[in-house]
């Protein structure tokens, strides 16, 4: 059944590795925001891991009404994340190093997991001929999809 994202990530439980690519990089972190408060709501553990100043993240969780002391907040790096390796054993043969096969974000609620991708980065490093082994490879690991077009645009639905 499909789902605007909003909808989809409030309602989300379970084991579920969540792919979600974007256009708008605050539609995505509005998604991101809303999975996590639905998460510290029902006292879940949550962690946001990117490269996002983490100053800035914090100041917008508060305007967001998410209290940033109760989410692991962690920098994306070149190695995975250990809270991400604990939870995801097949994604520990991803190459990790390779920054295009990388999400630009990771959200964690509990055993859930959504990782980001902008569509715009895909478009411009992902070579033509490799899109479509590296989106089935993916799309492979993951059990459920998030695309955010535009702001309250957008499907989400899982396989799995």
């Amino acid at each position: 059944m499909f789902e605007t994202p909003i909808n989809f990530v409030r309602k989300l439980r379970g084991n579920k590795h969540i792919v979600m690519f974007y256009e708008e990089p605050e539609y995505a972190r509005a998604i991101a925001f809303e999975f996590i408060k639905s998460g510290l709501t029902n006292n879940q553990p949550c962690a946001y891991i990117s490269n996002e100043d983490q100053n800035i993240l914090m100041n917008d969780m508060r305007g967001s009404s998410i209290d940033p002391e109760r989410v692991h907040i962690q920098q994306l790096g070149d190695q995975m994340p250990e809270v991400l390796s604990e939870r995801l054993t097949q994604m520990k043969s991803r190459p990790w190093a390779i920054k295009e096969d990388r999400p630009d974000r990771i959200v964690l609620m509990d055993s859930t997991v959504i990782c980001t991708y902008p569509v715009s980065d895909i478009l411009t490093t992902i070579k033509s001929s490799d899109y479509g082994a590296w989106m089935n490879e993916l799309l492979l690991i993951h059990n459920g999809a998030i695309y955010a077009r535009q702001f309250y645009k957008g499907v989400a639905f899982v396989w799995q």
